[in-house]
């Protein structure tokens, strides 16, 4: 893929974005649970449900308010109701 040597410039300038960084310390946090603990045991955690394992990561520093992030595109994914004729 061709890109222009100035976009590239710009692109490795930039920092990453918060949300990018905050989703990279999840995923790690996530990951390590999978590393059996010094007994060759797996971790409870990883069996964790969602519900289980938001909390989980709140008790360990991950501040989850549960809301999604915006939508950036303002795409409508609603479905105008279909009405059914009766007889």
């Amino acid at each position: 893929m061709q890109v222009a040597a100035r976009t590239y410039r710009a692109r490795k300038k930039r920092l990453p974005a918060l949300r990018t960084l905050e989703d990279a310390r999840i995923t790690d946090a996530l990951r390590a649970l999978k590393v059996p603990d010094a007994k060759g045991r797996p971790r409870p955690e990883i069996i964790y449900g969602r519900r289980k394992m938001t909390q989980s990561l709140r008790r360990n520093g991950f501040p989850k308010d549960g809301r999604r992030a915006g939508d950036l595109l303002n795409r409508d994914f609603t479905v105008p109701r279909h009405r059914t004729g009766s007889g």
